[in-house]
């Protein structure tokens, strides 16, 4: 029986996405795999690996809770280093403050799952929801051996719209991951 790696996205408009990795070129020093832009997205839920029979599940449950969603905004200001309160970073993101709406997004998705039998077994993460988006992974082994760590703490603003938000597959590979759209969902009007 196979199985895919599934996660819960909001993938930005491509021109955001574009704008953004506009700030890759500001810290060339760094050991940094930044990512493609196609992959700048924000994980609304990570659910991990599921049968392939029980997506049809997932898809279900999303549409339910979408239509119980109003649109709303994303809004992303700063460009740092995260996670935060890690003593060394592992990435860059691009963070900002979780709309209520996005939480409850989160957590509606979460709470309907554990409600089906195929997710009985299901340990979603504990800690809490983090508005990021990605940006690069710090090479470790080279991150470590700088002499000279650089600031990364930029204030920047973008906004946009969300109207929706996507069932992604992921497929790990030694390139780094590759994303696959499953369904996209989209909110009542």
């Amino acid at each position: 029986m196979s199985r895919k790696r599934i996660f819960i996205a909001i993938n930005p408009p491509l021109q955001i996405k574009k704008s953004i990795s506009n700030y890759y070129k500001q810290w060339p020093e760094l050991p940094i795999r930044w990512t493609p832009i196609k992959n700048i997205h924000i994980t609304v839920l990570f659910i991990g690996y599921v049968q392939e029979e029980f997506i049809k599940d997932i898809v279900r449950i999303c549409q339910q809770v979408a239509q119980e969603t109003n649109p709303f905004e994303i809004h992303l200001s700063t460009i740092s280093y995260g996670p935060p309160n890690n003593k060394l970073p592992r990435m860059i993101w691009l963070s900002g403050k979780a709309p209520q709406e996005l939480i409850l997004l989160s957590e509606k998705i979460k709470e309907e799952l554990l409600k089906q039998p195929a997710f009985k077994y299901w340990r979603p993460e504990e800690r809490n929801f983090h508005l990021h988006l990605t940006l690069g992974r710090l090479k470790m082994f080279e991150f470590r051996q700088m002499d000279f760590i650089p600031e990364v703490n930029e204030k920047v603003s973008f906004k946009f719209k969300v109207n929706g938000f996507e069932i992604m597959e992921s497929n790990l590979k030694k390139s780094g991951a590759e994303y696959k759209i499953i369904q996209k969902i989209e909110f009542k009007i």
